[in-house]
């Protein structure tokens, strides 16, 4: 049984340009008073795609409880194993998988608390 884990109900905007200043938005995240926040890994955040919603998305499933999520890239804290200076990033106007550049992709950012990833942060 893997521990609950809880979303940002809303994400946040292209304000941050690196895979590490992601991560710092995560971390100092302060929601009701409770931090803990941190980026996903790709597997948690592709878990949120619905395949059977077409682009242009965003590709989540119906009556979803998120707001202000852009069919756009998202972080994952997930680094791509063939090449360290890439990141694994969700796609949710189509709901692809791809890498990029950690240095200066500008994706959006969705925090997530608990589950079984916490413990790397």
């Amino acid at each position: 049984m893997h521990p609950a884990r809880s979303w940002s109900v809303g994400a946040v905007g292209p304000s941050v340009e690196t895979w590490v200043g992601a991560r710092f938005t995560c971390i100092n995240k302060k929601v009701g008073g409770q931090k803990g926040w941190r980026l996903p890994v790709i597997a948690e955040l592709a878990s949120l795609i619905d395949p059977s919603v077409a682009a242009p998305g965003p590709t989540l499933p119906a009556g979803h409880p998120f707001t202000n999520v852009q069919s756009l890239l998202y972080w994952s804290a997930s680094t791509d194993t063939e090449n360290a200076t890439l990141a694994w990033l969700v796609y949710f106007f189509n709901g692809n998988v791809n890498s990029g550049s950690k240095a200066g992709s500008n994706p959006f950012v969705w925090c997530v608390r608990g589950g079984s990833n916490a413990d790397a942060y």
